[in-house]
């Protein structure tokens, strides 16, 4: 056996199927080659049966490279005259070997099957400066064809009202090709559905969400703040926040919507919060707020946290629009995905 380290023999065992990670420099390609080799030797295989792929074109040459020196090398050392002879063999057929890049692999599999996927045979491969340069003219090409449908043309000016300008919704076009496969995915899944079925959607997912990330922390603050409440009651009988910062309290409950609870937690502010949505110091808790640093801390946080969400309506009137940004962005990005699809075929 080759001198290999225990992990290395594991790696060159091809009896078994294996998937494993490994630093650079820990001889991936050294181990593959002599496996890749192994295989050839003793298993009734012909060379076009095995596949090695790597993701770049000069990994790929040094595999070859290191295949081909591994079997120099066994030629010359190689006693058995069969096995020799079957080396020799292998080696003039390394040239047709299918050690390339998944691209280049699937590039001869087109081109041998070019028929049954209706394709010229002579197509050549575009590179990516050339594939940008293309989706470029067919954005352009499929905005000023939505600007003169006056079908479209009022959709595409609201959503490029909603992106700011002209040359943000271009670029967004641009990097969504790179994300093709997931929007078509999400196009599929979701925005088929109406606007409203897409806006319950999202409302349902922002309800999982916002429970999930918030619904302790606020169970949490609200018992502190219930805490310090009492505090402040006990030094101050006739504070005028008190009773009100109760009375928000009791009529908070755990199963309201994400919405609501947003609602209650704003009615905090001009009581228990000065409007920067921080526990009110002034004519509430002056007294005792070192004993309570802690606490004023682990609140203010979670207020602070909620700020993005204290601009939310009731009603779905942003999901609403959410979707049908959505279904307004995928209506041209699709168009100009085939324009594009039909350019470089």
């Amino acid at each position: 056996m080759f001198d290999l380290t225990p992990q290395q023999k594991d790696a060159f065992d091809y009896k078994n199927h294996i998937s494993l990670t490994a630093n650079a420099g820990s001889g991936k390609t050294f181990v593959l080659s002599k496996r890749f080799v192994e295989i050839l030797l003793n298993e009734e295989i012909d060379l076009s049966s095995i596949v090695a792929i790597t993701f770049t074109d000069k990994a790929a040459g040094e595999l070859n490279k290191k295949i081909a020196h591994e079997i120099d090398e066994r030629i010359l050392s190689e006693e058995n005259s069969g096995k020799r002879k079957k080396l020799e063999e292998i080696r003039r057929q390394l040239v047709s070997a299918n050690i390339s890049t998944i691209h280049s692999f699937c590039i001869n599999i087109l081109r041998e099957f070019s028929p049954e996927a209706e394709i010229d045979p002579n197509f050549s491969v575009i590179d990516q400066s050339t594939s940008n340069e293309l989706f470029q003219l067919c954005v352009e090409d499929s905005i000023n064809a939505n600007i003169k449908n006056p079908e479209t043309s009022e959709e595409l000016k609201y959503i490029i009202r909603y992106f700011g300008s002209k040359k943000a919704f271009i670029s967004q076009l641009e990097n969504s090709l790179d994300q093709k496969n997931v929007i078509d995915q999400i196009s599929r899944k979701l925005y088929l559905k109406s606007e409203k079925e897409i806006a319950n959607y999202f409302r349902e997912k922002f309800e999982t969400i916002f429970n999930q990330i918030f619904s302790v922390k606020i169970s949490e603050a609200l018992k502190l703040l219930r805490t310090i409440n009492d505090f402040v009651l006990k030094q101050n009988k006739t504070n005028k926040y008190t009773l009100e910062i109760e009375h928000i309290l009791n009529h908070f409950t755990a199963d309201l919507s994400s919405v609501n609870k947003i609602k209650y937690l704003k009615q905090f502010v001009g009581s228990a919060l000065t409007k920067e949505y921080t526990v009110r110091k002034s004519g509430y808790l002056s007294k005792g707020r070192e004993e309570y640093g802690d606490q004023v801390e682990i609140i203010n946080s979670l207020f602070q946290g909620l700020l993005p969400f204290f601009s939310f309506e009731e009603g779905n009137k942003k999901e609403i629009e959410l979707a049908r940004i959505g279904k307004a962005f995928l209506k041209i990005f699709n168009n100009t995905n085939k324009l594009y699809a039909d350019s470089v075929t």
